[in-house]
């Protein structure tokens, strides 16, 4: 058979013997030739341009070119390394770089590997990637091929945008642990598991107990890939997406440092011009950013070219910018591959793109919503330096120094009094230890997400905390259990629950066996466990089946480690540890109406069982025959949060009417032997602790309420708050420009003057509207503050006192800062796409006049 016969010329023929190091090509074999297609074509530069220069030759009527063609330089022994037998003979050029492990060169002659070869490469990747350490996750299904992913961290980008992480997905895992780096250790079909972290939770059926199929990804909805998506094709030839583009994630690489790159997000609904997106640009690479170009060079003229061209720009300091294309890097780059250059998958639109309009003037007036709105040129524009010279990070660092606050709108019993008299509870992340009569606080700052709720052992010093899931300092991605040693701030153990979203509600430590057990109610949606740990082992020893009835409390047996207790919604639960299993037996309610929930739970000293619930009624339960022996009507108006009992044998518990009463448990709670109403500002009482317990009327205590405040008092005396916060969201803070003061405000219509030294509030205001940002005058004297409706008010910083009030729209004011610089002070607020400022000169003279508009 010919060689021309299977499509290959005598040029081929050459090129073959050439490079085998053979001056003439020899007789290959009839079948020698099935590892070269009729399209493959073998590339030598060195012999092409040796072919290209030699004229051709007439050999029976045909051109030819003459086979004595010089040959490069080479050893014997190095022509048999290069080539040998078993090699493959069509050496295609992206496969000459065999270091690359996106194209491994493992070619062999064997058509059956060699077919295996390329479906491998090219082959259409069906896998499920799942979230780490949640079995009820269902799965994100993904199609991955080369034309849509050219580098894994393509994928790795869709993945953070589809499966919700804690800082998006760093680590790919196979289920066996192996990190996934590379494209081709994908396996069609296979599954595998995405972190925020470095560890693999392993034991988890990863998907097995979802009924449901994997929900697909659609790649299409997500900007930023390397895959020719539908998007990316209408907004290249003008389609309808051109006028309304998708958002997507551009690549940018600085001119300087090809080392150095960054992502932006592109947003039509965030991002209105091409120069916001130079100077985020130039806040990212920490210099001035004048223009951007594409690899091939083209300069960037318009935000709509971003939308349409590549994914890669070249950011340039300089007008001229350089014209070098990416894909050929410079020798000293780290990102020269030696691989050929790949040809840029965006064509240049045939579509003129829009220019960007000149400013001639220094006024440049924009209509928003049928109002003309007039912007004038910053008068000291020219005396504007930029300082590019490199800044590296202070040596200095951040402590925390105090915390300001403490949870108690949706949190019960987290206040507990040390052994050394310091007050302990928690907001937020962080555990506060306060000392009252140093006025000092100390920190435990284990946790990375909200703590829900704390118990205390026995020994008083040791604190069992609980969070929600979230990255902990040591990458435990789970909700999890920490026990530390609140005197030395030391972490004992750190008990990882077996779920991804499980939350902590309640714990509670044996008493008996002097706090070897601890007690944890977790919740998944509309499920519900009890679980109970030998902490120091690190080792669950029992937990109860999944339940829809809410658990709100649990308590050991101060008598028997064996026995525990749990209430919530429409149940009091009496559980017995046994071996392995938890025995659950409900509480008998008979004649008595059940409470939609049991909102807190004590034992008495007989060991009987005392409840709270919703109705504001107390319930004691016999422990032993679990009935109920009497109950206490109307004991608050509203739902009971907390009871406690003291050591002379009072209780006292407390409600969301904000009273606190006390009640002598050994008379069967006949009346109340005290009643205290608190300020109706405080809201109710979720936690209390005792001071001193001492005999008759002499008992002081701390209560936590639901305004989010510790107050202090005692049964005949008014009281007090000591620890003072918010009682919703704070979203403003500002700082006092000549004092050591800040301003605090929250969604709750309540601004607060505090001092930084003493920790105290000088003033608290109530205003109409939620506050969403503040400001003080550079003098001090007065502070502006906006408002979630478009209102922003002025108020004395001295007294607080309203000076006046401004209303500019309906929409929040996010932010608002007095403006430096001009010739007078002004206020700039930012609004939908406008700021307007405001001159302080008018304020004085009660704002009266007409107000400056400048956008």
């Amino acid at each position: 058979m010919s060689y021309r016969g299977r499509g290959y010329s005598n040029q081929h023929q050459q090129r073959r013997a050439l490079a085998n190091g053979l001056r003439q090509a020899p007789p290959f074999p009839a079948d020698s030739n099935s590892d070269l297609e009729d399209n493959d074509h073998v590339r030598f530069p060195e012999i092409d341009r040796d072919i290209r220069d030699r004229k051709p030759q007439k050999r029976d009527g045909k051109l030819n070119y003459n086979s004595r063609i010089p040959l490069p330089a080479r050893s014997n022994e190095g022509a048999a390394n290069e080539l040998t037998a078993g090699e493959p003979r069509n050496f295609r050029t992206r496969n000459f770089n065999s270091s690359n492990p996106e194209f491994p060169n493992n070619s062999t002659s064997d058509p059956a590997a060699r077919d295996q070869r390329k479906s491998r490469v090219n082959a259409v990747k069906k896998i499920t990637f799942y979230r780490n350490g949640d079995k009820h996750f269902k799965g994100v299904e993904m199609v991955v091929t080369r034309q849509r992913y050219r580098s894994f961290e393509t994928i790795v980008d869709d993945l953070s945008k589809a499966i919700p992480l804690p800082y998006g997905v760093r680590n790919v895992f196979s289920p066996g642990g192996s990190v996934i780096t590379t494209i081709n250790q994908l396996e069609d079909g296979r599954h595998y598991i995405c972190s925020s972290g470095d560890q693999l939770i392993k034991n988890v059926s990863y998907g097995e107990k979802m009924k449901d199929k994997p929900r697909s990804l659609d790649v299409e909805s997500f900007s930023g890939g390397s895959s020719h998506s539908s998007s990316s094709r209408d907004s290249k030839f003008g389609g309808n997406s051109d006028r309304n583009p998708k958002p997507r994630v551009i690549t940018i690489v600085s001119e300087r440092d090809r080392n150095k790159k960054c992502k932006i997000l592109l947003n039509t609904k965030t991002v209105k011009s091409f120069d916001a997106v130079l100077k985020d640009i130039s806040d990212m690479l920490k210099y001035s950013v004048k223009e951007l170009r594409n690899v091939e060079g083209i300069k960037v003229k318009s935000l709509s070219q971003l939308y349409r061209d590549a994914d890669t720009f070249i950011a340039s300091s300089t007008e001229q910018g350089s014209k070098r294309n990416l894909s050929n890097p410079s020798s000293n780059s780290s990102n020269h591959s030696g691989s050929p250059p790949q040809r840029n998958r965006f064509q240049k639109s045939k579509k003129k793109p829009r220019e960007e309009s000149t400013v001639k003037s220094q006024v440049v007036t924009i209509k928003v919503k049928g109002r003309v709105h007039t912007y004038h040129h910053t008068s000291d524009l020219d005396n504007y330096t930029i300082d590019e010279s490199p800044v590296s990070p202070p040596d200095s660092k951040l402590q925390l120094s105090w915390v300001y606050g403490y949870h108690g709108k949706d949190s019960y019993n987290n206040l507990h009094i040390l052994p050394s008299g310091e007050i302990l509870y928690f907001a937020a992340t962080m555990v506060v230890i306060y000392n009252k009569s140093t006025n000092t606080q100390r920190h435990y700052t284990g946790h990375a997400d909200d703590i829900k709720c704390m118990a205390v052992h026995p020994n008083q010093w040791y604190i069992a905390t609980g969070q929600a899931c979230g990255l902990s300092v040591d990458q435990n991605e789970l909700s999890h259990i920490r026990i530390w040693d609140a005197e030395t701030l030391i972490t004992l153990a750190v008990l990882a629950l077996q779920e991804y979203s499980l939350s902590v509600s309640s714990l509670a430590f044996s008493l008996q066996d002097n706090g070897k057990q601890l007690a944890c109610v977790d919740s998944l949606d509309d499920e519900h466990h009890l679980t109970v740990w030998e902490w120091e082992e690190r080792a669950i020893t029992q937990q109860s089946k999944g339940q829809s009835n809410a658990i709100v409390a649990v308590v050991f047996d101060p008598d028997d480690s064996k026995t525990l207790v749990t209430c919530g919604k429409e149940h009091v639960y009496f559980w017995r540890l046994h071996n392995t299993r938890l025995e659950r037996k409900s509480g008998y309610f008979e004649k008595y109406e059940i409470p939609q929930y049991f909102t807190c739970l004590e034992f008495s000293p007989s060991g009987d069982v005392i409840t709270g619930d919703s109705n504001g009624s107390i319930t004691v339960w016999g422990k032993v025959s679990k009935k109920i022996k009497f109950v206490v009507r109307n004991a608050h108006e509203k739902s009971i949060l907390s009871l406690r009992l003291l050591e002379n044998g009072t209780l006292l518990s407390g409600g969301l009417d904000g009273r606190l009463e006390a009640w002598d448990a050994n008379k069967y709670f006949n009346t109340p032997l005290h009643e205290i109403q608190l300020d109706s500002n405080f809201g109710g009482i979720c936690a209390i602790e005792p001071l001193h317990s001492g005999h008759g009327d002499d008992i002081s205590v701390i209560l936590g309420v639901t305004s989010n405040d510790v107050v202090e008092g005692s049964l005949n005396t008014t009281y007090h708050p000591i620890v003072q916060s918010h009682k919703d969201e704070v979203h403003a803070l500002a700082v006092h420009p000549n004092e050591t003061q800040f301003i605090s405000a929250s969604l709750d219509h309540t601004v607060s003057l505090w001092d930084a030294e003493t920790h105290q509030v000088i003033w608290t205001i109530s205003v109409e509207f939620p506050v969403k940002s503040a400001a003080f005058y550079s003098t001090g004297d007065v502070l502006a503050l906006g408002t979630t409706v478009g209102r922003w008010i002025v108020v004395s910083c001295e007294s607080g006192m309203h000076i006046a009030s401004f209303q500019d729209g309906t929409d929040p004011l996010p932010d608002l800062e007095y403006a430096k610089g001009m010739m007078e002070s002004t206020l700039l607020l930012p609004l939908r796409m406008a700021i307007f400022l405001f001159m302080q000169s008018m304020m004085r003279v009660q704002l009266t006049g007409e107000l400056a508009h400048v956008r």
